[in-house]
């Protein structure tokens, strides 16, 4: 038995063998990771039960263009005839989502591992 709201199910592969699917696409994103609790219960009188947990990690794609930090996708410059080489005429900066996602999620990791690490 499958403990969860996640979007996961289990199909039995055999009397003693499930295999656990997606019922829907994974975002990671909205949900980056899910913790699940699977449970089995023997056919004894009275049934004896047994849990684990297991963490599923989504894995980010690329699929998010970069975006300017201004919003503006096209911009205008305008610069005098003579400039010197190496004049700067122009500054812009992008941000990537990806990027700073990954990077929330690698400190997240850190933060559980120094955790772990402090409860041993």
């Amino acid at each position: 038995m499958l403990c969860t709201d996640a979007p996961f199910r289990l199909e039995a592969v055999s009397s003693s063998e499930y295999k656990l699917l997606t019922t829907a696409v994974l975002d990671r994103e909205a949900t980056p990771s899910y913790s699940l609790t699977l449970t089995c219960a023997d056919l004894g009188t009275p049934a004896l039960t047994g849990s684990a947990e297991l963490q599923v990690f989504v894995l980010d794609v690329n699929d998010h263009d970069p975006v300017f930090s201004d919003g503006d996708t096209v911009r205008v410059v305008s610069q005098t005839e003579g400039n010197r080489a190496g004049a700067v005429i122009a500054q812009v900066r992008e941000r990537d989502r990806e990027n700073r996602q990954r990077e929330r999620e690698r400190e997240r990791e850190r933060e559980r591992d120094y955790w772990s690490q402090a409860e041993r």
